[in-house]
């Protein structure tokens, strides 16, 4: 009968979470940059067929390569300056409707006649007076809070920015290098096994690449439509609506349900 070691048990286990327990560490610590990497690759294979596309037509692969990001990039500015002097124009239109309630000094008394309307037997009055106290008493806390928000918002948004620039320069960089990461790949592949691997990497790949322009192209549709049967019905705010529409189009699933219950509550508010 073969005895173990209990000391030597203990410390292999010992070891064994340990090495558990910093592979994990490390997996959280690079979780921004498996991001970053992971969704430039998704967008390279998203624009390969383009690129091949393009290479069937006589280009070489970096005149291939360069059209597709500039197309890509002069596409996404112009929505941009399409979209943002109309995004501006909206908001500021809403920050002045907002100005007016607030100037007017009758927004309480029309907030307590609606509510007695909505709901004749609620307590308006009660309700508005431990609203004003509660106000009151927590006014410094939530200003503070919001001042805290605006702060953690700006920050977001720089990092987003920097996140995306870094984004475009990993997409950029693996969109020109998809053929050789491909042929490196298939290099660490057994030789019998080889000519299978392509082929099965090759139609997933393709696959990958019309799913990211099928969605991409979809996006774009229901944004359009979204616009003119938001402008149709006079809705608040169309092109921020649109906006709405055509980035949540992009979710797979659950995204077009998401963004049309956003849009018809923006809509009933």
């Amino acid at each position: 009968m073969k005895f173990h070691n209990p000391f030597r048990t203990a410390l292999v286990a010992t070891l064994g979470v340990g090495l558990g327990i910093m592979l994990i560490g490390s997996v959280q610590t690079l979780s921004t940059v498996l991001l970053y990497v992971g969704t430039a690759l998704f967008l390279s294979l998203g624009l390969d067929p383009l690129v091949s596309f393009l290479e069937r037509r006589k280009l070489p692969r970096w005149a291939a390569v360069l059209v597709t990001i500039l197309a890509v990039l002069a596409g996404f500015a112009g929505i941009m300056f399409m979209i943002v002097p109309i995004l501006v124009d909206q908001i500021s239109q809403l920050v002045d409707q907002i100005t007016k309630i607030i100037e007017k000094g009758t927004f309480e008394e029309d907030l307590a006649a609606w509510l007695k309307d909505v709901f004749p037997n609620l307590r308006v009055d009660e309700v508005m007076a431990f609203v004003q106290d509660w106000l009151a008493t927590n006014l410094a806390d939530i200003s503070e809070t919001v001042g805290q928000g605006v702060l953690s918002a700006g920050g977001a948004l720089i990092a987003g920015l920097m996140g995306a620039f870094i984004i475009l320069i990993l997409t950029i960089y693996f969109t020109a290098s998809t053929p050789s990461l491909k042929a490196a790949v298939y290099q660490l592949v057994p030789a019998s096994k080889r000519a299978r691997f392509i082929d099965l990497s090759e139609q997933i790949t393709a696959s990958v690449g019309y799913y990211v322009m099928g969605q991409v192209t979809m996006g774009v549709i229901n944004g359009v439509l979204s616009a003119i049967f938001l402008s149709i019905i006079q809705a608040p705010f169309p092109a921020v609506l649109a906006v709405v529409a055509f980035f949540f189009s992009l979710i797979p699933l659950v995204g077009t349900l998401t963004g049309s219950t956003i849009i018809v509550l923006l809509c009933l508010l």
